[in-house]
Protein backbone atom coordinates (compact mmCIF):
# COMPACT_ATOMS: atom_id res chain seq x y z
CA UNK A 1 0.00 0.00 0.00
CA UNK A 2 3.05 2.43 1.24
CA UNK A 3 4.49 2.22 -2.61
CA UNK A 4 0.70 2.97 -4.25
CA UNK A 5 0.36 6.49 -2.81
CA UNK A 6 3.52 8.59 -4.40
CA UNK A 7 2.32 6.63 -7.65
CA UNK A 8 -0.97 7.79 -6.77
CA UNK A 9 0.09 11.44 -5.75
CA UNK A 10 1.84 11.24 -9.16
CA UNK A 11 -1.06 10.48 -11.12
CA UNK A 12 -3.29 13.19 -9.61
CA UNK A 13 -0.05 16.20 -10.52
CA UNK A 14 -0.30 14.37 -14.28
CA UNK A 15 -4.02 15.03 -14.40
CA UNK A 16 -3.25 18.73 -13.34
CA UNK A 17 -0.95 19.37 -15.52
CA UNK A 18 -3.01 17.78 -18.92
CA UNK A 19 -6.07 19.55 -17.57
CA UNK A 20 -4.93 23.03 -16.25
CA UNK A 21 -7.74 24.91 -15.03
CA UNK A 22 -9.16 27.99 -17.21
CA UNK A 23 -9.47 31.40 -15.49
CA UNK A 24 -12.38 33.64 -16.29
CA UNK A 25 -11.91 36.34 -18.01
CA UNK A 26 -15.30 37.89 -18.74
CA UNK A 27 -14.67 41.55 -21.23
CA UNK A 28 -17.55 44.22 -20.52
CA UNK A 29 -18.21 47.10 -22.80
CA UNK A 30 -19.52 49.41 -20.95
CA UNK A 31 -21.03 52.91 -21.51
CA UNK A 32 -19.60 55.64 -19.97
CA UNK A 33 -22.32 58.57 -19.42
CA UNK A 34 -24.13 56.78 -16.56
CA UNK A 35 -21.16 56.34 -14.69
CA UNK A 36 -19.91 59.81 -15.37
CA UNK A 37 -23.23 61.13 -14.11
CA UNK A 38 -23.55 58.92 -11.14
CA UNK A 39 -23.32 60.13 -7.49
CA UNK A 40 -20.26 57.69 -7.21
CA UNK A 41 -18.02 59.71 -9.87
CA UNK A 42 -19.52 63.04 -8.37
CA UNK A 43 -18.57 62.14 -4.96
CA UNK A 44 -14.79 61.08 -5.93
CA UNK A 45 -13.58 64.60 -6.70
CA UNK A 46 -12.72 63.56 -10.34
CA UNK A 47 -15.95 65.28 -12.08
CA UNK A 48 -14.09 68.59 -11.95
CA UNK A 49 -11.18 67.16 -14.31
CA UNK A 50 -11.35 67.21 -18.04
CA UNK A 51 -11.41 63.68 -19.16
CA UNK A 52 -11.41 63.50 -22.92
CA UNK A 53 -11.92 59.61 -23.97
CA UNK A 54 -10.84 57.85 -26.74
CA UNK A 55 -8.28 59.20 -30.03
CA UNK A 56 -8.29 62.84 -28.83
CA UNK A 57 -8.31 65.12 -31.96
CA UNK A 58 -6.19 67.75 -31.79
CA UNK A 59 -6.92 70.56 -29.24
CA UNK A 60 -4.82 73.97 -29.96
CA UNK A 61 -2.64 75.10 -27.43
CA UNK A 62 -3.37 72.01 -26.20
CA UNK A 63 0.40 70.56 -24.12
CA UNK A 64 1.14 67.12 -23.32
CA UNK A 65 2.67 66.29 -20.12
CA UNK A 66 3.17 62.83 -19.63
CA UNK A 67 1.94 59.70 -20.49
CA UNK A 68 0.96 56.66 -18.19
CA UNK A 69 -1.41 53.57 -17.67
CA UNK A 70 -3.41 53.13 -14.65
CA UNK A 71 -4.64 49.19 -13.44
CA UNK A 72 -7.46 49.22 -10.83
CA UNK A 73 -8.75 46.12 -9.54
CA UNK A 74 -12.41 45.82 -7.24
CA UNK A 75 -14.46 42.86 -5.78
CA UNK A 76 -17.58 43.47 -4.74
CA UNK A 77 -18.78 40.05 -3.13
CA UNK A 78 -22.52 39.45 -3.84
CA UNK A 79 -22.74 42.06 -6.85
CA UNK A 80 -22.86 42.26 -10.28
CA UNK A 81 -19.63 42.61 -12.40
CA UNK A 82 -21.12 45.47 -13.46
CA UNK A 83 -21.06 47.08 -10.27
CA UNK A 84 -17.44 46.33 -9.46
CA UNK A 85 -16.41 47.68 -13.08
CA UNK A 86 -17.60 50.70 -12.26
CA UNK A 87 -16.25 50.61 -8.52
CA UNK A 88 -12.64 50.17 -10.38
CA UNK A 89 -13.61 52.51 -12.92
CA UNK A 90 -13.86 55.40 -10.77
CA UNK A 91 -10.86 54.42 -8.96
CA UNK A 92 -8.76 54.62 -11.70
CA UNK A 93 -10.02 57.64 -13.00
CA UNK A 94 -9.55 59.16 -9.63
CA UNK A 95 -5.78 58.19 -9.95
CA UNK A 96 -5.58 59.86 -13.66
CA UNK A 97 -6.52 62.82 -11.53
CA UNK A 98 -4.42 62.71 -8.78
CA UNK A 99 -1.38 62.26 -11.14
CA UNK A 100 -2.64 65.81 -13.27
CA UNK A 101 -2.82 67.75 -10.28
CA UNK A 102 -0.06 66.76 -8.73
CA UNK A 103 1.88 67.50 -12.84
CA UNK A 104 0.07 70.86 -13.66
CA UNK A 105 -2.22 69.59 -15.69
CA UNK A 106 -6.21 70.05 -16.03
CA UNK A 107 -7.20 67.74 -17.73
CA UNK A 108 -6.65 64.00 -18.94
CA UNK A 109 -6.82 62.95 -22.67
CA UNK A 110 -6.66 60.10 -24.88
CA UNK A 111 -7.87 58.15 -22.30
CA UNK A 112 -8.50 54.22 -23.75
CA UNK A 113 -9.08 50.80 -22.35
CA UNK A 114 -5.44 48.92 -21.88
CA UNK A 115 -6.38 45.59 -21.07
CA UNK A 116 -3.30 43.33 -21.42
CA UNK A 117 -1.81 46.09 -23.95
CA UNK A 118 -4.79 45.73 -26.29
CA UNK A 119 -6.01 48.87 -26.86
CA UNK A 120 -9.93 49.53 -27.07
CA UNK A 121 -10.20 53.52 -28.04
CA UNK A 122 -14.35 54.76 -27.49
CA UNK A 123 -15.90 58.27 -26.87
CA UNK A 124 -18.40 56.77 -25.17
CA UNK A 125 -17.87 53.02 -23.70
CA UNK A 126 -14.90 51.67 -21.42
CA UNK A 127 -13.52 47.77 -21.10
CA UNK A 128 -13.14 45.92 -18.28
CA UNK A 129 -12.27 42.27 -17.52
CA UNK A 130 -14.13 40.07 -14.99
CA UNK A 131 -12.17 36.94 -13.58
CA UNK A 132 -13.01 34.76 -10.90
CA UNK A 133 -12.16 36.67 -7.82
CA UNK A 134 -12.33 40.64 -8.94
CA UNK A 135 -12.98 42.67 -12.20
CA UNK A 136 -9.82 44.49 -13.86
CA UNK A 137 -9.57 48.25 -15.48
CA UNK A 138 -6.63 49.10 -17.26
CA UNK A 139 -6.15 52.68 -18.41
CA UNK A 140 -3.70 54.30 -20.62
CA UNK A 141 -3.57 58.20 -20.89
CA UNK A 142 -1.77 61.36 -21.20
CA UNK A 143 -2.01 64.52 -18.50
CA UNK A 144 -2.14 67.69 -20.69
CA UNK A 145 -2.43 71.45 -19.79
CA UNK A 146 -5.42 72.61 -21.84
CA UNK A 147 -6.63 76.17 -22.54
CA UNK A 148 -10.08 77.15 -20.97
Amino acid sequence: MIGKIPTLAFAILLAGLVYPAEARNVPYRLPLQPLLDSPQFRDSGSSDMMFLFGNTPSVPGISVISSLVVTRKARIPGKADEIACATAMVAALRELRDHAVRQGGNAVVNVNSAFRGNIFSSATDYECHAGSHSVVITLQASIAKVPR
